[in-house]
């Protein structure tokens, strides 16, 4: 079928379209697996047969989760998973983990350099560094397991200012009238997304041990923001109902929580889309941390792409359907002047036998 000039036009500009469409697509799928720390359960699960999930709940300070209120969360995720009859594959394995962390203010740091530099502090618990994965440029993450639970971790940024090095493992940060030992230093994540929602402020990181003794000193209770988990889903929200029920996050107005497995899906693109006004306004009190609040950005950038890979797919999918119409109008034609063509030719022999 030979076309015109103005479907041969048309049909170039849905190829365009169509290519457009797929660099689109390309760059979605790069974005949403930027960032490491929601990925958390496919690292975890590792090719294993039960498929895992990650949870994250955000808390005000309403809700008053504290470490030892951990314990009984920890039960009953373990209740939870024994009624599903899911066991560690060996003795010292483990079903799942958790993380939690908590804002703990700005303080004045110094180093071995002569000026001192101001960092923002996060009190981290649990298995935090194995969830969120930073790169670790030297030394070792903060473990619940370590002896010492005063030594601390700093970003690049916060190991320039005080050492001018980031192989600053051992070294000495005074704040205050105290010192704390490097743990290791680590590279923020670079991502756009990360980038903007980290700052220009250095970051330090300390156990939840020492922030509860630096609470105690003033008075206050180190209370929990964020708290996190990677858990089997045997079948799917299995292992979301159990961390919300854990929690007791259900008709909570003190917990936001997010099923941060499947937040790269197709469908919850769409949703996202369907409610994009609700991305953009605030209506809880909540403070996320810098991770989610990347992770939201990267929600809407989503969300926005998703429009335009429709918008430049239904360029080509309705030109193709014209296209098709237009072949079967043709086909149409052919195929009735052929039977049209058999009728005169048949009504022809009649004729001419009738009138031998």
């Amino acid at each position: 079928m030979k076309l015109s000039k103005k479907q041969r036009i048309c049909f170039c500009g849905a190829l365009l379209s169509l290519a457009v469409f797929g660099g689109l697509t390309a760059v979605s799928a790069h974005i949403s697996h930027l960032h490491e720390a929601q990925n958390a359960a496919a690292r975890w699960q590792a090719g294993g047969d039960v498929p895992y999930t990650q949870m994250s709940a955000f808390l005000t300070e309403d809700a008053c989760m504290t470490q030892d209120g951990l314990q009984s969360i920890r039960e009953s995720v373990d209740a939870s998973m024994r009624s599903a009859s899911l066991e560690k594959s060996a003795e010292n394995a483990r079903l799942w983990y958790d993380a939690y962390s908590a804002p703990a203010g700005m303080v004045t740091a110094s180093g071995t350099k002569r000026y001192s530099a101001q960092a923002q502090v996060t009190a981290v618990g649990g298995d935090f560094f194995l969830l969120h994965a930073p790169l670790l440029l030297s030394g070792s993450y903060l473990q619940e397991s370590d002896l010492m639970q005063d030594r601390v971790v700093l970003d690049e940024t916060l190991a320039w200012h005080l050492f001018g090095s980031p192989d600053v493992e051992g070294m000495l940060v005074t704040i205050g009238q105290r010192t704390y030992p490097v743990a290791g230093v680590i590279a923020a994540e670079d991502d756009y997304a990360s980038e903007r929602a980290y700052g220009e402020t250095a970051r330090m990181y300390i156990s939840f041990d020492l922030y509860e003794a630096w609470q105690a000193e003033t008075g206050s209770e180190a209370r929990i923001s964020c708290y996190e988990m990677v858990l089997p889903e045997p079948v799917r929200n299995y292992g979301k109902n159990a961390f919300v029920q854990a929690i007791g996050a259900e008709n909570n107005p003190t917990m936001k929580t997010v099923q941060n497995t499947g937040r790269s899906s197709l469908k919850t693109h769409w949703e996202h889309l369907r409610h994009l006004h609700d991305m953009v306004m605030v209506s809880d009190t909540l403070a996320y941390p810098y991770w989610e609040n990347a992770a939201r950005m990267v929600d809407f950038d989503l969300a926005l792409l998703l429009a335009a890979q429709l918008l430049f797919l239904a360029y080509p999918v309705l030109t193709g359907l014209y296209l098709l119409w237009k072949g079967w109008k043709r086909l149409d034609t052919f195929l009735t002047a052929k039977r049209q063509a058999y009728k005169n030719r048949f009504r022809s022999l009649v004729k001419s036998e009738g009138s031998d």
